[in-house]
């Protein structure tokens, strides 16, 4: 009999785990369906492009400084460009700029969506977040790879209350919001939420995604629905804030901001945002006061307040900030950036050069490691599939040191976007072509500035006559 027992509860234990197994199995499968089902804008947009077009395919692999902008993003103005210019071809860009993503990540996706849309041409600009970022580079196993698990760690996060807050695009760290962009997708966060609809935590994690995804639209609704079911939840009221003065609601959007210092008077992100309500309504002891409380709880904030300074062509001010950045860390490449660009602005020439040339020997020394490597393993990738290589410098920096990244530069196209930057601005101000100056010496494109980066890759694209070559295999 004891022998009997022991076998029926050994029976007993393995239906257990193969039940649970089977849970497993069949919740994996759900949430990849859903996956599958919840397209994402930017992935329609890419779907039809290549409906539309088709001949030649250009995919263009990034991070934020490529997926933001929808229609006038620079993938999308370099199609519309590239099929005004021939109109014998029909030419697809497809966008798959990935927001806080660092080198590491983008590699990873790299076959993937070789496989999927079957490019002719990669146009890579990347790099930017691999600066002191490491958060983004998800460790390649096979669990950490599933979506169940994503799931379940963000529910473990959220009962722990270890779920981040945040706010996206400029308020956060790019560390605080790598944690999120990077790991959980979409379907999982609204998985969550479906879990538990009374989870707040979880409404501002989606409204983040929203915003760092260029669809403040769909954020604002979160927001509102996290201060509902939290109204002591600070970060949603800046959230809300932030898309209200995005609005032009600018009275309604202050309400909100000062409720959230009301709440946290450490928020980050509504010092900032009421910082420049103030600034821009003359009150500047109080404009001052808020910045220097967003600099003291996090010393990362000064790239935004020096970039609004910059924005409203307060040069003083600006200098101000990135000169106490340098004095307490000379290592800072982005603020070396930003006191060139100062200076360049305001004529100042000599020292805008000992400036560049300082900014960009860090670059050399913090970035080469990790976005070296990378670029030559996505060199690799592409040569062994016959694909061509478009390595694109970021605006207002020098060509050479991504140039030098290179074991092998046969083949490569590399695309210089300092100079016409730099004649740009010195003829109009940096809003028309930058909304933020999130690098120190540039920043997100407006349209005009994508404008004109999609133009300059096209003229090196032509400059090389590859849309007359035979070696691009078109479909009959």
């Amino acid at each position: 009999m004891p022998r009997i027992n022991k076998a029926l509860r050994i029976e007993k234990v393995i239906l257990i785990l193969a039940g649970i197994a089977i849970f497993f199995i069949l919740l994996e499968f759900g949430l990849r369906l859903m996956g599958f089902v919840l397209v994402s804008m930017q992935e329609q947009r890419n779907i039809n492009s290549l409906k539309a077009n088709g001949q030649c395919s250009i995919m263009c692999i990034g991070e934020s400084t490529t997926a933001l902008g929808g229609g006038d993003s620079y993938p999308a103005q370099l199609e519309k460009i590239l099929n005004e210019r021939h109109p014998g071809l029909k030419i697809s860009v497809i966008n798959k700029g990935i927001p806080a993503a660092d080198s590491s990540f983008i590699l990873r996706q790299l076959e993937e969506n070789m496989g999927k849309y079957k490019p002719d041409i990669v146009v890579a600009m990347i790099g930017v977040n691999d600066f002191n970022n490491n958060l983004c580079s998800i460790k390649s196993s096979f669990f950490v790879r599933l979506k169940t698990y994503k799931m379940l760690k963000l529910i473990w996060l959220t009962l722990t209350e270890k779920l981040s807050y945040g706010f996206g695009v400029k308020g956060l760290s790019r560390k605080e919001n790598n944690k999120w962009f990077g790991n959980f997708s979409e379907d999982s966060l609204k998985k969550c939420i479906e879990l538990d609809p009374a989870n707040d935590n979880a409404y501002l994690q989606l409204a983040n995604f929203y915003v760092y995804g260029d669809r403040e639209r769909e954020a604002k609704p979160l927001f509102k629905k996290a201060t509902e079911l939290n109204p002591n939840n600070d970060y949603a009221y800046a959230g809300l804030g932030w898309c209200y003065r995005r609005e032009g609601y600018f009275v309604m959007a202050e309400g909100l901001f000062k409720k959230a210092l009301e709440l946290n008077p450490k928020n980050e992100q509504a010092c900032i945002e009421l910082g420049q309500y103030y600034y821009k309504h003359g009150s500047l002891d109080k404009s001052e006061e808020l910045f220097k409380r967003a600099i003291y709880y996090s010393p990362a904030n000064y790239i935004d307040v020096g970039s609004f300074y910059m924005s409203q062509n307060d040069f003083v001010k600006a200098e101000e900030v990135f000169n106490r950045v340098v004095s307490a860390d000379s290592d800072d490449n982005r603020a070396y950036g930003a006191l060139a660009l100062i200076c360049q602005m305001t004529g100042r020439l000599a020292d805008a050069r000992q400036y560049y040339d300082k900014s960009r020997r860090l670059q050399l020394r913090y970035t080469n490691s990790l976005t070296s490597s990378n670029y030559n393993k996505i060199k690799e990738i592409l040569d062994k599939n016959k694909i061509k290589l478009v390595c694109v410098q970021y605006p207002m920096r020098n060509i050479k040191p991504l140039e030098d990244m290179f074991i092998d530069q046969n083949g490569i196209i590399f695309v210089d976007n300092e100079k016409i930057f730099r004649d740009a601005i010195q003829k109009e101000e940096i809003k028309e072509y930058f909304w933020d100056m999130f690098a120190g010496d540039f920043g997100h494109c407006t349209a005009r500035g994508n404008k004109l980066l999609a133009q300059n890759i096209a003229n090196a694209l032509d400059k090389t006559g590859i849309f007359y070559r035979t070696t691009i295999n078109y479909p009959n």
